[in-house]
């Protein structure tokens, strides 16, 4: 009698044990997919982000000197990068989502998107480039990086006017 009940628990140990390995090895391949899946909805994100401020600059730069508009949006990863001196605005996304071959640049409806590869971590760049507009920050030239938030983040848009169309942009 006491050897079937020390048999049942060693059955008990060696199917819990096994019962675990496999949930172990399950998240060992799911996870890396479920990282790359979070991480290419945060850069298709990132692009509507990109193209909705986009539309509202364009709405601006086209109005009377003065105009003014609220952008309001949110985001989860990765930083927003508002760069006076090229007249960019950019994303930033460490992502284990690979969009395109690391070093070659994709023109996808206004946006360049790049992959780089540094330490064998991806770097995706999301970037919109403004040739007739220049771009500022609070009414000077400088750059502001904006980290993501939980909370809803608000960009004021202005257009300041000038002989290139200055829009300046400020966080609220």
């Amino acid at each position: 009698m006491t050897k079937k009940r020390g048999q049942v628990w060693i059955e008990t140990v060696i199917y819990t044990l096994i019962a675990i390995s496999l949930i172990g090895l399950t998240l060992y391949f799911v996870k890396p997919k479920l990282e790359e899946l979070k991480d290419k909805s945060a850069i298709n994100g990132a692009e509507e982000i990109l193209r909705a401020l986009d539309s509202k600059i364009v709405d601006v730069g086209e109005g009377v000197v003065g105009e003014r508009r609220i952008f309001e949006f949110k985001f989860s990863k990765g930083l927003l990068k508002i760069n006076s001196s090229e007249d960019s605005i950019y994303f930033l996304i460490k992502s284990h989502y690979v969009p395109s071959e690391p070093g070659i640049i994709i023109h996808d409806g206004g946006l360049d998107i790049l992959t780089t590869k540094k330490s064998g971590v991806y770097y995706v760049t999301i970037k919109k480039q403004y040739v007739n507009y220049n771009i500022t920050y609070q009414e000077k030239e400088k750059s502001k990086t904006i980290n993501p938030s939980p909370n809803i983040i608000k960009l004021s848009i202005e257009n300041i006017g000038g002989e290139n169309t200055t829009i300046s942009i400020s966080e609220i």
